[in-house]
């Protein structure tokens, strides 16, 4: 009862313990005890907030109190605190900008009105941007002379197997933008485009039109172009089979197509022209079917039988035992060519290299013959045996062709391609012949790429393969 009439005694003496919350007034003293520091520095400064009175006399009535009767109190003298002004809170949210200089310019403040603002790409109405270079220190150079917007996009067109868009978009182009209508190869490639489409008496129309943009005639109309074709015609009511690149077992167009048409088809040709190498497995394997077929018999008709030969014959070696494949191929190809020296000599030649007795010849029977006989003859750039023949439509990421290029990379200081049998080739392809023209193989060795047309050329260009590589072919 005594300490809360001392609680009392000093909720009367005090004013400023009207600011308590109700809930510590009446409260036993070992609350107090227990915040007496806290509620100290606490209870004055809402005290001297809310104060009417000067500093001085406000110090005056702090020291009447002193908090008498409260147990643990602290007899140190309280020192005085300034009145509580929230304006004066040190908080960034309410703080005021400092006080500037006079004659000092604002931090963003733009350039003069009346000054001379540098005209580049990176200034827009008087506001510059942190990084302004100056317009002379940036070149813009033309890295593939001749490619226009018009052009890349007919391009990727026609590799996507879309002629007629690709002719339309150039066509338009090549008459209202005056990009389009300086390239000298979108030209050549809308030329392209109207030769494959037969469109004669528009190739006519464009040719006058181009005479007047760039003063000098236009690309005549090839008639001998009508009659060339990608690669040889197939045969009327026969089954064509084409190797190319290398030849191997996992390939589904080679050894497998060839025993597919054989057997479905009465007569079939097989054309061997673009063919670069072979494994020795899929050599012993064609060796074998080669010999089914002789011996049905089935009139096979060759293109370029002396390029297999050739291509053969190469990768054996009297005495050594290697390649056994490649000489039972050889053995085949001298039974298809009907040589029968030729073939008794590369029998002992086998016999005394494998140890083992030579095989017999076997004649071929005379629809054989005649068939072999028959065979069309290459085109003439597979003559040169330097050169890479590219044929037909060359599509996807594993075109047998481009796979054949790695192997003529290696073993050839220069790269010679030619591509005036290619119809067309797909965007992916594309990509897959680039990446082998950048082979390690390939790096440091000159590149020529001749005879490809305008339109496959800009997709060619599209892709990195710089315009200086191309060259056309010789009339």
């Amino acid at each position: 009862m005594v300490r809360h009439r001392e609680a009392g005694r000093l909720r009367k003496s005090a004013d400023y313990t009207r600011l308590l919350p109700p809930t510590f007034v009446g409260t036993p003293p070992f609350r107090w005890t227990r915040y007496s520091n806290v509620l100290k520095a606490t209870l004055l400064l809402l005290a001297a907030g809310i104060s009417d009175q000067p500093p001085r006399e406000l110090g005056q009535a702090r020291d009447r109190a002193t908090w008498k009767g409260l147990p643990g109190r602290n007899d140190r003298p309280i020192i005085p605190s300034p009145a509580f002004r929230p304006d004066l809170m040190a908080f960034s949210i309410f703080s005021k900008p400092a006080p500037k200089p006079k004659g000092s310019a604002p931090r963003d403040a733009g350039p003069p009105k009346d000054a001379d603002i540098p005209a580049d790409n990176h200034t827009r109405e008087g506001k510059s941007t942190i990084w302004k270079p100056l317009a002379e220190d940036i070149e813009v150079t033309e890295s593939q002379p001749g490619l226009c917007p018009a052009l890349e996009n007919a391009a990727l067109l026609f590799a996507n197997n879309q002629a007629d868009a690709a002719r339309k978009l150039l066509a338009e182009s090549v008459q209202r933008e005056a990009e389009t209508k300086r390239s000298s190869l979108a030209w050549a490639a809308l030329f392209d485009l109207l030769h494959r489409a037969g469109e004669r008496q528009a190739y006519e129309d464009f040719s006058l039109k181009y005479v007047v943009v760039f003063e000098r005639s236009a690309p005549v109309w090839d008639e001998r172009r009508e009659a060339k074709t990608a690669k040889p015609q197939r045969p009327t009511g026969k089954g064509f089979v084409a190797f190319t690149g290398r030849l191997t077992l996992d390939e589904p167009n080679q050894l497998p197509a060839l025993k597919k048409v054989t057997d479905n088809q009465p007569q079939a040709q097989l054309d061997v022209t673009g063919m670069l190498a072979a494994d020795d497995d899929a050599c012993r394997a064609f060796a074998d079917l080669l010999r089914q077929l002789r011996r049905r018999p089935y009139p096979l008709q060759w293109a370029t039988l002396e390029h297999l030969h050739r291509l053969i014959s190469e990768a054996t070696a009297v005495g050594e035992q290697q390649n056994e494949g490649h000489w039972l191929l050889l053995l085949e190809i001298w039974q298809w060519l009907n040589d029968p020296s030729a073939f008794d000599e590369c029998a002992i030649n086998y016999a005394v290299t494998f140890e083992v007795s030579p095989p017999s010849w076997e004649p071929l029977t005379k629809a054989q013959i005649k068939a072999v006989e028959e065979t069309q003859p290459a085109p003439p750039a597979a003559a040169a045996e330097d050169q890479y023949v590219c044929l037909g439509n060359m599509l996807g990421p594993a075109d047998s062709q481009v796979s054949g290029l790695f192997d003529y990379i290696e073993r050839h200081p220069a790269l010679n391609i030619d591509m005036s049998g290619v119809d067309r080739m797909d965007f992916v392809c594309a990509g897959a012949l680039f990446n082998a023209l950048t082979h390690k193989h390939a790096q440091g060795k000159p590149l020529r790429i001749v005879g490809v047309s305008p339109i496959i050329q800009a997709l060619l260009m599209l892709i990195g393969i710089n315009t200086a590589c191309f060259q056309s072919p010789k009339r």
